[in-house]
C-alpha cells in the first residue's frame, strides 16, 4: 500500500521533469487518457460492480450534483464548481481509507470513487464547453456524446455478459488503470511546472477548500442520516470513512478536462494547494481518530 501511495507522487514528478525537458505531450496525453483509458475502466466498473455498491454510486452522485450547485452559486465558474465537487477520491482516498482504517474501507471507496468518476467525467463534458457552444441543448449534446457517458451506457449493456469478458478484462483492466494514473497525475505535473503559485492563489484555495469541507461535512452528514432512516446498518459502520471523503482535495483528473474541452490549465494550481490543505487537515483527522480511540 506504501508503494501504491507513491506511484503518484512519481507520475507527478515524472510529468514535472518532462515539461522542464521541454517536451510537451499533454494534449496527446489528455486524449489518451480521455477517450481510451478513463472509458475503459468505467465499462469495467459498471459490468463488475456489485450490485449492493450502486447504493453508494447513487448517493454519490446526488452528494456530487449539490456540491456542483453549491460551488457554481459561490464562484460562478465551471472549473472551480468541478474543483469544488470532484474530489480525488481514486488515487488519493482509496490508499489513506485503507492505510486508517483497514481493508474493509475498500468497497467503500472504490464504489464512491466510480460513482464520482461517472458523474465528473459525464458532466464535465456539458460544463467545460468550450466557448460558442453555451446553449443547454448544445451542452446536453456535448454529454451525450462523450466518452465517458458512451462507456457508462457500454458498460450496462454489456452487464449481463460480465462472466463472459472476465478473462479478458484481467488482461485488460490492470493496464488501463497504471495508464489513468500515469496520465492524469504526468499531465498534472505538467502544467504544475509552468504554473506560478501566487501568495493570492494561496488565500484563494484555502479559503475555496475551507469552503468545500464545511459544506460538504454538512452535506455528508445529512446523507448519513438519511441512510440510518432507511434502514442502512452499514452507513454509520463506515461514517467515518465517509467523514474523510469530505476532507480530500480536488480530483487531479480536473486538469485533464480541462486540457481536454478548453486547452488550458488554471485548475493545477488549485489542485495543488488544495492538495497540500487536505493532507494536513487528514494528519489532523487521523490524529482525532487515534485519540478517540
Amino acid at each position: 500500500m506504501t508503494l501504491n501511495m507513491l506511484l503518484p507522487l512519481l507520475y507527478l514528478l515524472l510529468g514535472f521533469t518532462l515539461a522542464r525537458l521541454r517536451i510537451d505531450i499533454r494534449k496527446i496525453a489528455s486524449t489518451v487518457l480521455m477517450r481510451v483509458a478513463i472509458p475503459y475502466v468505467v465499462i469495467h466498473n459498471m459490468v463488475f460492480s456489485q450490485q449492493g455498491t450502486f447504493v453508494i454510486m447513487a448517493a454519490i452522485v446526488a452528494i456530487m450534483a449539490v456540491m456542483l450547485g453549491i460551488g457554481w452559486l459561490l464562484r460562478r465558474d465551471a472549473v472551480e464548481a468541478l474543483n469544488f465537487s470532484y474530489l480525488n477520491i481514486g488515487w488519493m482516498g482509496l490508499p489513506i481509507a485503507v492505510s486508517l482504517f483497514g481493508n474493509d474501507a475498500a468497497a467503500v471507496m472504490i464504489a464512491a470513487y466510480v460513482g464520482s468518476s461517472l458523474f465528473g467525467n459525464t458532466v464535465s463534458a456539458a460544463l467545460l464547453a468550450p466557448p460558442g457552444s453555451t446553449s443547454w441543448p448544445q451542452r446536453l449534446r456535448t454529454l451525450l456524446l462523450s466518452p465517458a457517458f458512451l462507456a457508462m451506457i457500454t458498460g450496462l449493456l454489456l452487464s449481463p455478459f460480465a462472466a463472459q469478458l472476465s478473462l479478458l478484462d484481467q488482461w485488460l483492466y490492470e493496464p488501463a488503470k497504471v495508464l489513468m494514473s500515469l496520465l492524469g497525475m504526468g499531465v498534472l505535473g505538467m502544467w504544475l511546472a509552468h504554473a506560478r503559485i501566487s501568495r493570492a492563489e494561496v488565500s484563494r484555495s484555502v479559503l475555496l477548500t475551507l469552503q468545500r469541507v464545511v459544506a460538504l461535512l454538512l452535506v455528508m452528514w445529512s446523507a448519513i442520516q438519511l441512510g440510518t432512516l432507511a434502514g442502512l446498518d452499514w452507513v454509520q459502520q463506515y461514517a467515518r470513512v465517509l467523514y474523510l471523503i469530505c476532507l480530500l482535495p480536488p480530483a487531479a483528473i480536473i486538469v485533464i478536462l480541462e486540457t481536454h474541452y478548453l486547452h488550458t490549465g488554471r485548475s493545477a494550481s488549485s489542485i495543488a494547494v488544495g492538495t497540500c490543505i487536505s493532507v494536513i487537515l487528514i494528519v489532523l483527522y487521523a490524529v482525532g481518530l487515534r485519540l478517540l480511540g
